[in-house]
């Protein structure tokens, strides 16, 4: 089997969009293994999936083996409302994404070099299923910028 994580994150400043990036992301060992044993040991399905930004003084080095607590290389930007709830729709075709963009507001001016998927809106304890950089290197915030953010994840025979 093949994981794909694909996005789409607009920057929304004053009401208009001054960017959009798309890429996919590197869906971490941890998060693989909450997948199987959700799917196949009857473990405890998760709740609330939420997207977090990543911040770094240089581009981070994201690795699979990291983990929400341990992640060499990379911190999180934390000048934001509130971590934006992913929630989707039910799966299809092996596909499952958002039902609607997830939101982030800015609430300090500063960069930003990727995002997180973990299934803890705040702290270091729960399970970093997914992180991605952007493919253009760090991009720059503003206070009240909004990040709409859609994300979906492919599964398909290899």
């Amino acid at each position: 089997m093949k994981a794909i994580g694909l996005y789409k994150i607009e920057i929304i400043r004053k009401g208009e969009s001054v960017k959009t990036l798309r890429g996919h992301n590197n869906i971490t060992t941890v998060g693989f293994n909450k997948l199987l044993d959700i799917g196949f040991r009857n473990q405890t399905q998760i709740a609330h999936w939420y997207i977090r930004l990543i911040n770094a003084s240089s581009p981070p080095a994201l690795d699979i083996g990291d983990t929400l607590s341990t992640h060499v290389g990379w911190s999180e930007f934390t000048d934001i409302d509130a971590a934006a709830e992913w929630v989707t729709a039910a799966a299809g075709s092996g596909t499952i994404g958002n039902t609607a963009t997830a939101d982030v507001t800015v609430s300090a001016a500063g960069s930003i070099f990727g995002f997180f998927v973990t299934d803890a809106s705040s702290g270091t304890s729960g399970t970093l299923w997914a992180t991605a950089i952007f493919d253009s290197g760090s991009v720059a915030v503003l206070d009240d910028d909004v990040l709409k953010i859609t994300y979906t994840i492919q599964l398909s025979n290899v």
